[in-house]
């Protein structure tokens, strides 16, 4: 597990723990075998490619893992020196057959094979590695994705925020605009009233001067 900068933690697959014991007991074998071999073991020539080899289960797992690793990009280069391993090996297994020595002819043959073994370890710790880091940029991705939509939905919810604000001060702005207007036509209508009274009142007064000024002018009886 490795801890990133913003804390969280991120899984990566690495081929060296994966082929460690493989790697390890393969550097055994190729000891013992090599101290246990005689000098005849070792004198001819390896066959140069995996097509050179017999057709057999060591030929077609080379091939195999060869195709493997060309189509998943990682090249001759991934598996150079154990596919060079266990041809070398094979060659030397031979060489024990010619010669009688079925023991060490076996030991050689299971050799290559573990050589054989370790290429294919390899194109699928690579291709492991590979998906995970696929995984990982995918997480990133799905990371940063997230993040955006949060920032969008506190933006959206400020906006909302900053709407029913607005909202509500305009209804408190058409309230007091009502009450503004239904007050001034209560004062409307109660001026009409007044002045309504008063024009019904006036001639009734007038009425009641002309006829106190008549007898003012007729004199006492």
């Amino acid at each position: 597990m490795v801890m990133d900068t913003n804390g969280s933690t991120r899984a990566r697959r690495r081929a060296g723990p994966r082929l460690g014991a493989a790697a390890a007991a393969m550097m055994v074998a190729v000891a013992l075998v090599t101290a246990a071999a005689p000098a005849w073991a070792g004198g001819r020539a390896a066959p140069q490619r995996v097509d050179d080899l017999p057709a057999g289960k060591l030929k077609q797992q080379l091939q195999t893992t060869a195709q493997r690793a060309t189509e998943a990009g990682y090249g001759a280069g991934l598996i150079k020196h154990p596919v060079a391993e266990a041809l070398r090996a094979f060659e030397r297994a031979r060489g024990a057959i010619a010669a009688g020595d079925q023991l060490h002819a076996a030991q050689l043959r299971a050799l290559a094979d573990r050589w054989a073994q370790l290429a294919t370890t390899l194109v699928r710790a690579a291709a492991a590695e590979k998906k995970a880091d696929q995984q990982q940029k995918r997480a990133q991705q799905l990371n940063t994705k997230r993040q955006r939509a949060q920032l969008l939905l506190a933006e959206q919810q400020a906006s909302l925020g900053r709407l029913r604000a607005a909202l509500k001060a305009a209804e408190q702005r058409l309230e007091k605009q009502r009450q503004s207007n239904a007050a001034a036509e209560a004062a409307r209508v109660t001026g009409d009233d007044n002045k309504a009274y008063a024009k019904r009142r006036k001639p009734v007064h007038k009425q009641r001067r002309n006829r106190k000024h008549r007898r003012n002018r007729k004199g006492p009886r």
